[in-house]
């Protein structure tokens, strides 16, 4: 284990939630200044493929890194405050799943994408909603 691979470990360790690469670069400076940017996408992408990490796409706001030691679980984005929510166990999810893989014989994995709308509290505030977007 690198020294860059620990540090990077322990910045993902201590917040436990979802960190664009960017984010994760200014925390590791804080305790490795000499470390490039570079260096730390190069590392994430090592990383994830040794699973040690995973990525969500996140849409306008790129790549999100976790730990992989969390169980399987979808992503869900706030349009509204940009929260990023972990949601596991959703049984609707597996049925997509497999009605997609039934109709097109294709296996989706969907906890590498984001499922878009708005959190509890930003649609209870009237900031979001499907009446506030729709075409």
């Amino acid at each position: 284990m690198t020294l860059q691979r620990r540090i990077i470990l322990d910045v993902l360790e201590a917040e436990r939630g979802h960190l664009a690469a960017d984010n994760i670069y200014q925390r590791v400076i804080d305790r490795f200044p000499q470390i490039s940017r570079a260096t730390v996408y190069r590392t994430l992408d090592t990383m994830e493929q040794l699973g040690l990490v995973s990525h969500t796409h996140a849409g306008p706001a790129g790549a999100l890194y976790h730990l992989s030691d969390k169980p399987p679980h979808l992503h869900l984005l706030c349009s509204g405050c940009g929260k990023v929510e972990e949601a596991s166990g959703i049984v609707a999810a597996g049925r997509l799943i497999a009605e997609l893989k039934d109709a097109h014989g294709f296996q989706a994995d969907p906890s590498h994408f984001v499922i878009g709308g708005w959190c509890r509290a930003c649609a209870a505030s009237g900031h979001g909603g499907l009446s506030d977007h729709s075409h």
